[in-house]
């Protein structure tokens, strides 16, 4: 059951990036928290990409994006070869240690039924895409989440209910004003 939710002080953390820098949450700063299962996700990798398309938009409202993934630093660093000048933080987490302070769930197989007819009813907005293979090295069932946070506050909220249910994110760019 989540423990944290709008309204919440953020729970704070001190985690290593995947090029080796501390990261924490400053408390004068906006960020975006993306909560996604692992590298070899096609789900995850598709919203990976709808980040990188509004990279501009967040930057010009100050938005910090720092996307947590359910994998070794290894399958990341392999993920990024493919993004020379990845503009976000990713975080390997393959402890789940900063997924169980925010309260982000693992579901179960029927969570896979509705995200693999969604998949197939959009498969021809991913054709144009050239997916990075990793395998499923992490937990399939993860769900992802979604926090906007403010001044070290939850401002929004997205937890999804299967592992291809991602938020409206101009919703969370919205949020942040």
């Amino acid at each position: 059951m989540p423990t944290v939710g709008i309204g919440s002080v953020a729970p704070n953390f001190t985690a290593e990036d995947v090029k080796g820098e501390k990261i924490t949450l400053q408390a004068d700063k906006k960020y975006i928290l993306a909560f996604h299962r692992y590298m070899g996700c096609i789900w995850c990798q598709a919203d990976i990409m709808r980040l990188l398309k509004m990279k501009d938009e967040l930057k010009s409202k100050g938005i910090e994006t720092i996307i947590f993934v359910n994998s070794q630093k290894h399958s990341v660093e392999d993920y990024l070869k493919h993004f020379p000048n990845f503009p976000f933080i990713i975080i390997p987490d393959p402890d789940k240690k900063i997924y169980k302070l925010y309260g982000v769930e693992s579901g179960n197989f029927l969570d896979m039924i509705p995200a693999t007819i969604n998949t197939i009813k959009n498969i021809t907005a991913l054709k144009d895409y050239k997916f990075v293979k990793d395998g499923i090295k992490g937990d399939r069932y993860l769900r992802p989440a979604f926090f906007g946070i403010k001044d070290l506050k939850i401002i929004y909220e997205f937890r999804a209910k299967n592992p291809a249910d991602y938020p409206d994110l101009q919703k969370i760019i919205e949020s942040l004003k």
